[in-house]
């Protein structure tokens, strides 16, 4: 799979089985690098990604429930990524997200 900037793939309504999963307490894989072989993860999800090609200055937002992939970047366009969470005052904090990205980290 390739988008002509690299991009970012969705998993097609992959937050609602996500979620229901992890109040379930039945979610099997962590969130980080779930896999590299996306035509099977869509498969097992039964679901297809969603792609778009991005311009510059678009803005993507999304909850951390939603499986997502990051593309290999076939431009010479720099993309730029960041990992910006917001959460509401008086939400417990989820302990999870207070260290610094690892591969192994469980997030």
């Amino acid at each position: 799979m390739t988008c002509r900037w690299g991009g970012l793939p969705y998993l097609q309504r992959s937050h609602h089985r996500v979620c229901a999963e992890e109040a379930a307490g039945t979610l099997k894989r962590p969130a980080a690098s779930i896999t590299a072989d996306l035509p099977t993860l869509a498969e097992q999800y039964d679901a297809n990604w969603l792609v778009t090609d991005y311009a510059a200055g678009d803005v993507v937002i999304h909850t951390a429930h939603t499986i997502h992939a990051a593309l290999d970047n076939v431009s010479d366009v720099m993309r730029l990524s960041t990992d910006i969470r917001y959460q509401r005052a008086d939400d417990a904090i989820d302990s999870r997200w207070q260290a610094h990205w690892h591969d192994k980290d469980g997030l």
